[in-house]
């Protein structure tokens, strides 16, 4: 059985001041461990603004625990270097793979004491939209504003046929609503 329901207001304001992201861009539940993360969102240091670079994630033990400064736990953070913002973030098999508006990160978990690692994958493209990618099996196919890419291990430009036709009658600032499925 399952004990009470933890409300985060109930635990007070300076606790969700503190540790908790009170903005992000995107939330996802880890497939691997069942760790809740935010992307884009406040860094642990509440005397910063959103940092639309910042990856954070929970303890893997109690998603109320964003602490990053405890090191008997795994709760962490990462700003990430290339780009000026996260754009999206998706899961496959073996890792996170994230957007920013000009490169390609994985995040992969490592485990105790550092939860995740990061690698940077490439730069030089872009993704139009943060629904704009999905993953089949273990490639992640997603459209740029100029072009069609597939990632499996490598970034590649995909072949297509009527990609002169879609990108050029495209409104790039229309690409939240580009979805793939």
């Amino acid at each position: 059985s399952s004990g009470p329901a933890v409300s985060f207001s109930s635990l007070g304001n300076t606790y969700a001041k503190s540790y908790l992201p009170y903005v992000a861009t995107e939330i996802m539940v880890s497939d691997q461990n069942r760790q809740v993360i935010a992307f884009g969102c406040n860094p642990f240091d509440t005397t910063l603004p959103q940092d639309k670079m910042v990856v954070r994630w929970c303890d893997s033990n109690d998603p109320t625990n964003w602490d990053a400064s405890d090191t008997t736990k795994n709760a962490g953070e990462q700003r990430l270097s290339s780009g000026a913002y996260i754009v999206t973030a998706v899961q496959n098999r073996e890792e996170i793979l994230i957007w920013t508006d000009s490169s390609l990160y994985t995040m992969t978990y490592s485990g105790p004491p550092y939860g995740y690692g990061f690698n940077f994958v490439g730069s030089n493209f872009d993704i139009i939209g943060p629904n704009s990618k999905v993953v089949t099996g273990s490639i992640a196919y997603w459209m740029g504003s100029n072009n069609f890419y597939l990632y499996d291990g490598k970034i590649s430009p995909m072949p297509c046929t009527v990609r002169d036709y879609v990108f050029t009658d495209i409104s790039v600032n229309d690409g939240d609503k580009v979805f793939l499925s």
